[in-house]
């Protein structure tokens, strides 16, 4: 259950990793649910406080089927009555409440809003940045109670640090992207034109604020450059902005610039920023252009932020995901021992048909992700003959109508194996469709055309291919030639027109099985 749990947050938290900011409303609705759906609660809700931190300014929810919605009700209510509440999250601590609130004393008000509701289970989780209180998650149950294990409640707690990163991007990004330009250059001269009054704006803000002449030396740093990199401000002006960037990023830096001076419309870059005592912190900073009342472009201004702990959990997050993307390797190596130890004549043909299918992929120009999937699929499409007899698998001679049903039955049987497995593709459908053909002629379902997945189409051919050219017991190989001339002569009919031309081109590159 908590293995599973957490790779629901790492599979959650990888999800958001550079999506766009008008997705991020709908990535969190969706990991409401799929959170809610794993732990077996009947509302799972996020809520975002307005300034006052007592009322819900937005919220998003996921209720389990035959469940009422609540947000009405939880939206209405102001959370300062709840003292008790109040509390435990200015001290950044979970609140679980279990068994209908029992263990709250009767005047308790937190324990009569609950039994005013009917809620038997409720846990909250607050959501802080910088010190902030935000809003909180909750999850309840109104008709069983629900137990919650302390490796689930820390889980949960992983869950609201990667809502709080996103949250804070987007609302960075809301607050820069929708600014309309001459509005913001209005904002940019009005500040140029008074000091002090930039002074006043910029002098409690946590983020940072930098403007530079047209050659990238400071021109203007804001107090809060000290709190953060450890620099007094004065002591910044007239540098080189450069010279406190990392080498590595300098590069990316410099071409967003020239983007932004090229077309005249903000730009964000991520990259690391050197610290006073040494060492680099990560920053996320929106570009843009200061212009004088002639529209000529006379320096640059930025907003940034210390995003280097964000940047720490998206490397640790991409640890696990690498981890786990080993476990399916291993995974996938011992599904294909297993095929071939029931069918030793084919020993390597799952193998050979996955490195030929790969080499398809990428002459048609799928992406990486694409092309992994198409692999890993390639690497076990016959793990359903684990069904089908030893002595029929190796039979020397012809196979009667009945064995040839029951040899058709493995990609069905391969499906059902892998249906409930959690891969990154859609590795059971490839698998089902891999003897599928363009005319409907195939099997298990006869399906057409572009009903049959574009992975199950190259697997296909690739298949054939090395199933003509390898050694059988009923038959001596027959030669890369006559496989070439079997998918050219049925190309558009029990193959793909595109998948054969690019397999017959990875051929005429010198393709090797080996």
């Amino acid at each position: 259950m908590v293995k599973g749990f957490e790779k629901l947050i790492v599979n959650i938290s990888a999800g958001f990793i550079n999506i766009r900011a008008e997705e991020i409303d709908k990535c969190l609705n969706k990991a409401l649910r799929e959170i809610g759906e794993f732990l077996g609660v009947e509302h799972s809700t996020l809520f975002l406080f307005r300034k006052d931190c007592l009322t819900a300014d937005r919220a998003y929810e996921w209720c389990a089927e035959g469940s009422k919605p609540q947000l009405n009700l939880f939206q209405k209510v102001n959370i300062g009555n709840f003292p008790w509440i109040m509390e435990k999250f200015y001290n950044n601590e979970t609140v679980y409440i279990p068994g209908k609130a029992k263990v709250l004393k009767d005047e308790n008000r937190e324990k009569k809003f609950l039994e005013l509701h009917q809620i038997q289970t409720i846990i909250l989780i607050p959501i802080i940045s910088n010190g902030s209180l935000l809003g909180f998650m909750s999850f309840n149950n109104f008709r069983k109670e629900k137990k919650w294990g302390r490796e689930e409640i820390m889980l949960l707690r992983k869950a609201s640090e990667i809502f709080i990163n996103v949250l804070e991007r987007k609302r960075l990004e809301d607050e820069w992207r929708t600014l309309e330009a001459w509005k913001y250059q209005e904002a940019i001269r009005a500040l140029r034109s008074s000091e002090e009054k930039l002074q006043r704006i910029t002098e409690n803000m946590l983020d940072m604020i930098g403007q530079t002449d047209l050659n990238g030396i400071y021109q203007y740093i804001s107090p809060s450059f000290k709190s953060v990199l450890g620099y007094e401000p004065e002591k910044m002006l007239g540098k080189l902005s450069a010279e406190f960037i990392h080498p590595e990023d300098l590069g990316k830096v410099t071409a967003v610039m020239e983007t932004t001076l090229k077309t005249r419309f903000p730009g964000k870059v991520e990259f690391r920023h050197r610290h006073a005592r040494g060492g680099y912190l990560w920053l996320e900073a929106i570009c843009n252009l200061i212009v004088d009342k002639d529209n000529r472009i006379t320096g640059t201004v930025y907003g940034a932020r210390d995003i280097t702990e964000r940047k720490m959990n998206e490397e640790c997050l991409r640890q696990s995901y690498d981890k786990l993307k080993k476990s399916i390797e291993m995974l996938t190596k011992a599904m294909e021992m297993i095929v071939e130890i029931r069918d030793p004549y084919t020993a390597g043909h799952q193998r050979r048909v996955a490195v030929l299918a790969s080499a398809i992929g990428r002459e048609m120009g799928l992406s990486e992700d694409k092309v992994a999937g198409i692999h890993l699929a390639a690497s076990i499409h016959d793990i359903g003959k684990i069904y089908v007899p030893a002595e029929i698998l190796s039979k020397p001679g012809r196979i009667n109508t009945h064995e040839f049903e029951i040899i058709k039955s493995h990609p069905k049987v391969g499906f059902d194996i892998l249906k409930n497995v959690e891969f990154p593709w859609p590795i059971a459908g490839i698998v089902v469709q891999h003897h599928e053909r363009i005319n409907g002629s195939g099997y298990p379902a006869g399906l057409q055309g572009n009903k049959i997945l574009i992975e199950a189409k190259i697997i296909a051919v690739a298949d054939v291919v090395e199933a003509m050219a390898s050694h059988r017991p009923y038959r001596p190989a027959l030669g890369i030639e006559e496989a070439l001339h079997e998918i050219s002569q049925n190309r558009g009919t029990l193959y793909d027109s595109g998948v054969v031309e690019a397999c017959l081109q990875v051929f005429r590159k010198n393709f090797s099985f080996d």
